[in-house]
């Protein structure tokens, strides 16, 4: 996974992983790093944009 596009706060998408409803808790370590969240040792960056054309590819 490149990056997320959500307009919730980086903290809320640790939250949603290591708390899964549907596949259950999360074994590893997640954090957020600024604009980033570090899940497994790879950082994921978090966008909150309208416009598709700045995603990474």
């Amino acid at each position: 996974m490149a990056a997320i596009n959500d307009s919730g706060e980086p903290s809320l998408n640790v939250h949603l992983t290591k708390y899964d409803s549907a596949h259950g808790h999360f074994p590893d370590e997640e954090k957020v790093e600024g604009n980033a969240m570090a899940v497994c040792g790879d950082s994921i960056r978090i966008f909150s944009e309208r416009t598709r054309q700045i995603y990474p590819r």
